[in-house]
């Protein structure tokens, strides 16, 4: 992000929620009321914005929609001591991420997915998972605050992310990650930089 307004310091980042695109005039209108004009727009949109761009021809439609569940830690502590980890990490194990995030000293663990839309929060499953991951790595187990988070989630087709640039090349989507948002979103990022800079990736 700090190479690409570096790159355009006339880049503006906006965190609202965008109601609609007028692709002919390049207006974006959003729900705090503001109209804003743009030569050229990045769409970063999460599972609401299937919505969105269903209303919206000029943009990638989602085809689907599901609720899912994570668990998040704050406060984290490691148990084993020797066990002091320098960065961030991401480990996967059976079909499920472990996120640490150094900086913010949380842990998060997910995520499940269920298609019945009922969003109550259910961990059943991700306890057990992540008590089976322990048992073959003792030297993750940690301490922490703990809460059960709830989602939506995008599907696009085969579960692939979209990345797309429309035809006059004025506006980028980046959306459908699915459960992939924490490590999916550097790599689509970086590629989604080079389409609109213009450099082959």
């Amino acid at each position: 992000e700090k190479e690409i307004i570096n790159l355009l310091p006339q880049l503006r980042k906006i965190n609202d929620w965008a109601l609609d695109v007028n692709a002919s005039k390049k207006e974006l209108a959003t729900l705090s009321g503001q109209n804003i004009s743009y030569d050229s727009l990045a769409l970063c949109t999460g599972a609401l914005g299937s919505d969105f761009t269903s209303l919206n021809e000029h943009l990638p439609k989602m085809f689907k929609k599901s609720m899912g569940h994570f668990l998040h830690w704050e406060n984290i502590h490691f148990e084993d001591e020797s066990f002091c980890p320098d960065n961030s990490f991401v480990l996967t194990w059976g079909g499920h991420n472990l996120i640490y995030r150094k900086d913010l000293n949380t842990m998060i663990w997910g995520g499940s997915t269920y298609s019945d839309d009922i969003s109550a929060p259910r961990s059943k499953e991700l306890n057990t998972s992540l008590d089976e991951l322990l048992f073959h790595h003792p030297h993750l187990k940690f301490t922490g605050s703990q809460s059960v988070r709830s989602g939506v989630r995008s599907k696009a087709s085969r579960r692939m992310p979209i990345i797309n640039l429309n035809e006059d090349g004025s506006i980028l989507s980046l959306n459908g990650f699915y459960k992939n948002g924490w490590t999916l979103c550097h790599e689509l990022g970086r590629k989604g930089a080079d389409l609109i800079l213009g450099v082959k990736s």
